[in-house]
């Protein structure tokens, strides 16, 4: 549950204007738009949703102390391919999961660029704590982190990165997430 949960956070709303949402709002409307099935293979929806994640955000986080040892094409690489990778994973999945949950949002805190929206996640009688950690860019609010029960899921990212850059380099990471994609773009059979 905790990784479709992390998927089906990066469905944002599209018919919001994001340089006049709040925070707030954009995480609000995430999972109402979510639940559109048209969302699984309209490229144009799925292009105005990622508007509102700063993916390179991500990446560079989830880099850590290794983006430094990196060149510019492989952080663009990188960065590239973990957003197709998240998407990939997260718009086939976001309308059949998002039909049996039941969101409540906690709060807000908001101080300058940054903001966090908390909310309590429930499906079938489990509850997660999530955490959306939204910067301003030029006026306009986006995704950049999501945690979970307090676990944030860029640094889990982090973790496996840099463990693989470590044990592979970065011919092995490259391979890796080369693979992951491949996986990701072969046409999925239903065993249903």
């Amino acid at each position: 549950m905790r990784m479709s949960i992390i998927l089906c956070a990066f469905f944002l709303p599209l018919s919001i204007q994001a340089n006049s949402a709040g925070p707030k709002s954009i995480v609000e409307a995430i999972f109402d738009k979510s639940k559109n099935t048209t969302i699984t293979s309209d490229t144009n929806a799925q292009a105005e949703v990622n508007k509102l994640v700063n993916f390179n955000v991500m990446a560079h986080n989830a880099l850590g102390n290794k983006l430094s040892t990196l060149s510019k094409e492989q952080v663009d690489w990188f960065s590239k391919t973990l957003k197709e990778i998240i998407t990939k994973t997260v718009y086939p999945e976001a309308p059949a999961f998002l039909r049996e949950v039941k969101i409540t949002y906690e709060g807000i805190k908001e101080k300058g660029d940054k903001a966090t929206v908390n909310s309590i996640v429930r499906k079938r009688g489990e509850e997660t704590e999530v955490s959306y950690h939204l910067m301003k860019f030029s006026n306009t609010w986006q995704v950049i982190d999501i945690s979970l029960d307090g676990d944030s899921w860029t640094d889990s990212i982090k973790d496996q990165v840099i463990n693989s850059l470590n044990k592979n380099g970065w011919t092995g990471l490259k391979d890796k997430l080369s693979k992951r994609l491949d996986e990701l773009n072969k046409p999925q059979t239903s065993s249903k």
